[in-house]
């Protein structure tokens, strides 16, 4: 696993069907209104979140220059959230989005799962996101979570 310069940690999941996939986590402290790059995939994309009141609203910024398609079914995934105790006063929640990316060379499908807890002492909203990042078509060389090295020819 790897700690990228974007503060996210990076690490490759092993693959039975030969596609590459990756594992990628990432936490921000957002005060109200803020918008914040919360996952990043260089030259794929960015997910920006924004904490304001109880909503959370997710920007997906393309930046592969392909088609993105995301899938709604998935985004609004149906589940309940259970607090007890003391935890309450973190009015903890959690958001789903799923989308896939089509490119000249490749294709991924991004999957994310998003939860937030708010930090009332501290004025903010903690945003933490898992996504698993998996590739669905040729590989391009340059196709790489953030500052992850491209492994060389003989090591694929």
């Amino acid at each position: 696993m790897r700690v990228v310069p974007h503060g996210q940690l990076v690490s490759q999941l092993p693959a039975d069907d030969g596609r590459l996939s990756f594992a990628i986590s990432a936490s921000k402290d957002l005060e109200p209104g803020a918008r914040a790059a919360l996952i990043l995939v260089q030259r794929r994309f960015r997910l920006d979140v924004v904490v304001v009141g109880d909503t959370l609203r997710t920007v997906v910024r393309n930046l592969s220059g392909g088609e993105i398609e995301v899938e709604h079914d998935r985004h609004n995934s149906a589940g309940t959230n259970v607090v007890l105790g003391e935890a309450i006063v973190y009015e903890p929640a959690r958001a789903a989005v799923t989308f896939s990316l089509a490119g000249e060379h490749e294709s991924v499908r991004v999957a994310v799962m998003i939860g937030t807890i708010r930090l009332a002492e501290r004025g903010v909203t903690r945003v933490s996101a898992q996504a698993i990042v998996s590739r669905v078509a040729a590989v391009a060389p340059d196709a790489v979570p953030a500052a992850e090295p491209v492994p060389a020819a003989a090591e694929r």
